[in-house]
């Protein structure tokens, strides 16, 4: 990309960008902060707490990288039926794939799922294959996403070439409070979009001190989406089971061990790519989704044992779809994919002289093993093919001076992929990471960081074989094998403030101002070409492309106080083909997000108004994927009784896109959801 293309930011984003920053007093909010579980008269704390983009237990605003926090108050609250739900509202963060769960794909900072690491309870989420989307779970379970934005390979390898958005489900503790040894919640809900009912039951127990029990079984039964040009979508509904459980045990006072299984059942009628139409070159099937989770976690955080505070977790994750073709000739397809692995780290935290340092060092490892059948035989869409990857790190954290830390890291991977299809591939990466945090102020800190990251081809990508789509007979478009693909690659750099205001306005209100600039290049992007020749046959097959360049800000304001909470955010992303400067087609829309609202700390309840508006999406080389402008809205409600005969009930409610809109994001061929009543009620009895 030419130097005079790099700076041609435009000046309506930046405007939009430093204007928050430039605010003497608070505007619009992010999210809604924590409120309807608070009987007192005190704010919410805004100062979330992470462990993802260092390992350790941080607070995310004090860190020299991008981090944001949702946790269960806020999810509670959103009501979420899918991940969007959750993440629509932080800066930076999309999603793609329409509205079946079935083609949902995350985007951060203009890059989809396949180029972010996606994690639950630590356990990697790997699934590709083609066009069936990889989103196994239900955002019931959850209570805490974190989501790092930008290259993240240090700390997680391969993967993380845009971010990690990393999920935590509930635990027994999530329940009960100290003196509780059991418990349940029953929750009900319904969402008027798609007709969809959500039921749900989660038992917790202490039985003994140092053990704690979970165990959550959630339903959710949907008919078609009703979009906003008011017709409905055609085979989106869907019928969803899922469960959770946990057993924890603390034989020592701060070393826990955690064994927790997961399902999740998705089973509904859909085009193949759930993204699209039904149509002769995107069949309809009735697709059956399940996936299975086991994951072992040790955890150790002794202060005094300053040396040794390790982490140890192992998974396996079981993908199993099976597609029943319901259009033209019978066909049954099964893809199955296993990913197994370990992860473990340790934290030091040693003084060299009058400077603290913590170090953080592991190792990680993960096998990867996929085959997929038609009617029986091998399928070599999503070929019989296997991998590995392992790596090691070493990361300092370093306290210069009181006001001013350093953070840096390096990482060495090794990767190998085989498969019968094409030769085998063995290569490897390494991955520094510097980051500096300056307390300039009481007030003010200033922070920025560079890095590598790099993402290993796909064992799809690499061996995909066979017939991609059919042509005049005897002309197949077919899958043509790339066994010379090379590890996706980048560096990237990002330099940010961030201010921090208390008593502001009121005793004991918070004002949380940030904004970010983001530089990413990229090396050897991986692209599928297709060449159609004039019968409709030719070859598809997966290539490195030349260098693409991503930049752009982010800004977001958070108030909150006694009795009311704002706030707004807003992102713009350019990118860049840096051989031919074209815009890369795939960046998202220029967005603004805002929430406003009333807390009422007398009836443990809030009240707000969610606004979103996204730019008309016009850089692109093909015209016909322009996007329109879009401004939804929408109202939310949350009660939580403190005391009194109704203490255990909760109510979250909301009418989202409350104008009935009809509106797409970029790139999706089809409307999103029009206004939408939703709703749950739970009530939760503890012993």
């Amino acid at each position: 990309m030419s130097a005079k293309a790099k700076f041609r930011f435009p000046t309506t984003a930046a405007i939009a960008v430093l204007a928050p920053l430039a605010a003497p007093v608070p505007g619009l909010a992010q999210s809604a902060p924590q409120a309807a579980t608070q009987s007192s008269d005190q704010p919410t704390k805004l100062d979330a707490v992470t462990s993802t983009g260092t390992r350790t237990q941080e607070k995310a605003d004090q860190l020299p990288f991008s981090v944001d926090v949702v946790d269960q108050e806020k999810i509670e609250q959103r009501h979420p039926q899918t991940l969007d739900d959750i993440l629509r509202d932080i800066p930076g963060v999309d999603s793609g794939g329409g509205p079946r769960r079935g083609g949902e794909s995350p985007v951060v900072r203009g890059l989809d799922a396949s180029r972010l690491l996606i994690t639950i309870d630590g356990a990697r989420q790997n699934f590709d294959a083609g066009h069936q989307g990889g989103m196994f779970l239900d955002p019931d379970l959850l209570k805490q996403v974190d989501v790092l934005k930008g290259g993240g390979s240090m700390l997680y390898g391969s993967g993380a070439l845009g971010g990690v958005i990393a999920m935590t489900t509930k635990s027994a503790a999530d329940f009960l409070d100290p003196g509780e040894t059991a418990g349940a919640r029953f929750k009900a809900g319904y969402d008027s979009s798609n007709k969809e009912f959500l039921y749900g039951t989660t038992l917790f127990a202490q039985p003994a001190k140092g053990v704690d029990l979970l165990a959550n079984l959630t339903g959710r039964n949907g008919k078609d989406v009703r979009l906003g040009n008011g017709t409905d979508l055609p085979f989106s509904s869907e019928d969803l089971l899922s469960g959770l459980f946990k057993i924890g045990v603390e034989p020592i006072q701060y070393q826990r061990f955690t064994l927790s299984g997961m399902f999740f059942n998705d089973k509904g009628k859909a085009p193949s790519d759930a993204g699209g139409n039904a149509g002769l070159e995107n069949p309809l099937v009735d697709r059956n989704s399940k996936q299975r989770q086991l994951v072992f976690n040790w955890s150790g955080n002794d202060p005094g044992t300053p040396l040794f505070n390790p982490n140890l977790t192992l998974y396996s994750v079981n993908i199993d779809v099976t597609d029943d073709k319901l259009t033209g000739a019978a066909r049954h397809d099964v893809s199955k994919q296993t990913t197994s692995g370990l992860d473990f780290y340790n934290s030091s935290r040693v003084s060299m002289g009058d400077v603290p340092n913590t170090l953080t060092y592991g190792v990680s490892y993960y096998h990867e093993d996929q085959q997929g059948t038609r009617n029986g035989a091998p399928r070599l869409s999503f070929p019989k093919a296997q991998g590995d990857v392992a790596g090691v790190f070493l990361q300092d954290a370093i306290g210069l001076t009181d006001t001013l830390s350093l953070i840096a890291g390096l990482r060495y991977d090794y990767y190998s992929r085989q498969s019968a299809v094409a030769d085998s591939q063995q290569k490897d990466a390494v991955s520094p990471r510097v980051g500096v945090q300056w307390q300039a102020l009481p007030w003010l800190g200033l922070y920025a960081n560079a890095g590598w990251a790099f993402r290993a081809p796909a064992l799809t990508e690499l061996y995909v074989a066979g017939v991609h789509f059919g042509g005049a007979p005897g002309h197949d478009n077919v899958f043509i094998p790339n066994p010379d693909l090379k590890p996706e690659t980048s560096f990237g750099y990002e330099t940010g403030l961030r201010l921090k205001f208390d008593n502001l306005l009121d005793k004991g209100d918070r004002l949380r101002v940030s904004g970010a600039f983001f530089d990413n290049r990229y090396k050897d992007f991986i692209n599928l070409v297709v060449t159609v020749d004039m019968f409709g046959g030719g070859t598809s097959t997966y290539v490195n492309v030349d260098r693409a360049h991503i930049y752009g800000a982010e800004s977001q304001i958070q108030y909150d106080a006694t009795h009311w909470f704002a706030g707004l955010g807003f992102a713009a992303i350019r990118g860049r083909d840096e051989q031919t400067h074209d815009w890369i087609d795939s960046m998202p829309a220029d967005k603004f997000v805002g929430t406003i609202g009333a807390k009422l700390p007398q009836w443990d309840a809030l009240v707000g108004w969610r606004a979103e508006y996204a730019f008309r999406q016009h850089r692109v080389v093909d015209a016909t994927l322009k996007t329109p402008a879009y401004f939804i809205n929408g109202i939310f409600a949350s009660w939580a009784p403190s005391d009194g005969l109704l203490r255990g009930f909760r109510v979250d409610a909301g009418i989202d896109n409350i104008f009935d809109v009809a509106y797409r994001r970029h790139l999706q061929t089809i409307d999103e959801p029009g206004i939408n009543l939703g709703g749950a009620v739970s009530y939760t009895v503890k012993f």
